[in-house]
């Protein structure tokens, strides 16, 4: 799509970031770059939004800075992309995950909520599964939860508080003792108020809601059976993908065509006849645009 889905560019710059720092890159550069990517992509080609495009933007600038602002605040390890591994004489295995200098993998994953009946299947899934079968290296899974976008905006701690709607001077909460909602009480964003990113952190600290929202989780490497079996699946799905010369030659994966949100290609998958994708002005190549793994 020529627009950015505004999720798919946050995770992008975020991981960017992440990246940067783990290299002893400079906070305040990091965030100023973080956020300058972001809103120079959200500006040209634009955010593929209802909603006021520059308001979330603000909003994900903000998160940007308050959780790159925290994980400086914990030990980042040195992060490097690991080598390609060949698998046979025919198929490398290209990882999508970082390595720090001991080897151990490290993954972000980056999620609007997180459970844990969420778990088994990031451990199952291939990014996950594939990486850590061919270094035989145990990984350690960085859950960051951003919360859900309603009405156009993050609805997150690490870009919106509250305030007592009687004394507006007291700190900005984001967690009662009580357990309590907070019905009532007045809704701020950081891009709308004069905190620093260093102050709305601690706040947020102070209330324990990061152990709630950044969970660190390792996963094990599994025995030699299962490892061995798992890259025979992976040189046989390379075998069938070879095999099958021209992906037009594929059944499509019709129920994935509406899966959590309609794919922006069925312009393209489902016309009469063969479209130029460029020629629609819905698409353009990304040729330039880099892939941001971990």
């Amino acid at each position: 799509m020529r627009r950015w889905r505004p999720r798919s560019l946050f995770d992008a710059c975020l991981r960017k970031g992440i990246f940067q720092l783990s290299k002893g890159d400079d906070l305040k550069h990091t965030i100023d770059r973080a956020q300058f990517d972001f809103m120079t992509m959200a500006s040209n080609p634009g955010l593929e939004t209802a909603y006021d495009p520059y308001r979330m933007s603000k909003d994900y600038c903000s998160i940007l800075s308050t959780s790159l602002t925290y994980l400086s605040k914990i030990i980042l390890l040195k992060l490097h992309y690991p080598a390609v591994v060949p698998l046979n004489s025919t198929t490398e295995w290209e990882f999508s995950c970082f390595a720090d200098d001991s080897g151990q993998l490290h993954r972000w994953v980056i999620v609007s909520d997180w459970s844990d009946s969420d778990l088994p299947g990031e451990m199952h899934n291939w990014r996950t599964m594939g990486d850590l079968v061919v270094s035989r290296c145990p990984m350690m899974l960085h859950i960051f939860s951003v919360g859900r976008v309603v009405g156009g905006r993050p609805t997150t701690p690490w870009c919106r508080g509250y305030r007592h709607p009687a004394m507006p001077g007291l700190r900005t909460r984001f967690k009662r003792t009580t357990g309590k909602e907070f019905d009532g009480w007045h809704t701020v964003w950081l891009s709308e108020i004069s905190h620093s990113a260093e102050e709305w952190v601690d706040l947020m600290i102070r209330d324990k809601v990061t152990d709630e929202l950044v969970r660190h989780i390792t996963v094990n490497v599994p025995s030699d059976t299962i490892c061995e079996d798992v890259i025979k699946q992976i040189t046989s799905e390379a075998m069938a993908m070879k095999e099958i010369g021209d992906w037009r030659d594929m059944p499509m994966s019709r129920n994935s065509c509406d899966g959590y949100f309609p794919c922006p290609y069925q312009n393209v998958c489902y016309a009469e006849k063969l479209v130029d994708i460029e020629g629609m002005g819905l698409y353009k190549k990304r040729s330039t645009v880099q892939v941001h793994k971990g």
